[in-house]
């Protein structure tokens, strides 16, 4: 048995199973390479979100994106 076993073992949170442990923080994606000016992702923001999730990591949070603006003052019901 592995030392690092549990990290490739499923978890829940909530009502959602993530297939392993490992999670990818935001990563300060605030560059013009990764991200419009509106604050929407690029092809480029978009794919390395896409490559991340193709080489198995199990939950990723990918930061801050912002709302358009006819969601201002919407809340949680």
């Amino acid at each position: 048995m592995s030392k690092y076993e549990h990290l490739f073992s499923p978890v829940k949170i909530g009502k959602v199973e993530i297939p392993n442990r490992i999670a990818l923080l935001p990563m300060g994606v605030f560059s013009p390479r990764l991200m419009n000016k509106d604050g929407s992702y690029t092809k480029d923001g978009a794919d390395y979100y896409i490559e991340r999730a193709k080489g198995g990591t199990g939950l990723i949070i990918t930061g801050l994106v912002p709302l358009p603006q006819e969601c201002n003052g919407i809340h949680s019901q």
